[in-house]
């Protein structure tokens, strides 16, 4: 199961590609829940910490679909759809979407994530140093 957390950032600075990747990094580094991976052990599954970063971060298209299911009878009960038409009081707004398998924690784990994320994106967009020694306990 996977569950999503969608944040939506307004801004009067524009953020890059670079920075969102930079922010990524760190959470990845500092919090032990984003370095979690499936591996086998004597046949089990098992819990196992990755040995590298692998920041899975990817541009996805702007979309506003009004019906996406015209059929209910053959299609899920469920959708999701991003709708770019919504403005704001800031120069640049964006929406980025976090996507967590279930098992590395529960709604208050993944909103923690969600706002150790937005933190450190504010300290790289400041141009802070960042200390990855120090990681995210509380989660």
């Amino acid at each position: 199961m996977l569950v999503c957390c969608k944040l939506s950032l307004s801004s009067d600075l524009s953020l890059t590609h670079q920075h969102l990747t930079k922010a990524l990094t760190h959470l990845f580094r500092k919090t032990a829940n984003l370095r979690v991976r499936f591996g086998d052990k004597d046949g089990a599954r098992w819990l196992r910490e990755m040995a590298d970063e692998n920041i899975d971060f990817q541009r996805a298209p702007v979309v506003c679909q009004a019906d996406p299911h015209p059929d209910p009878h053959h299609q899920p009960l469920r959708f999701s759809s991003f709708c770019s038409h919504l403005t704001s009081a800031f120069p640049h707004c964006y929406h980025l979407v976090f996507g967590f398998h279930h098992s590395l924690g529960d709604g208050s784990t993944f909103n923690k994530i969600c706002g150790a994320f937005v933190a450190i994106l504010d300290d790289v967009v400041a141009e802070y140093p960042i200390d990855d020694e120090k990681t995210n306990r509380e989660i």
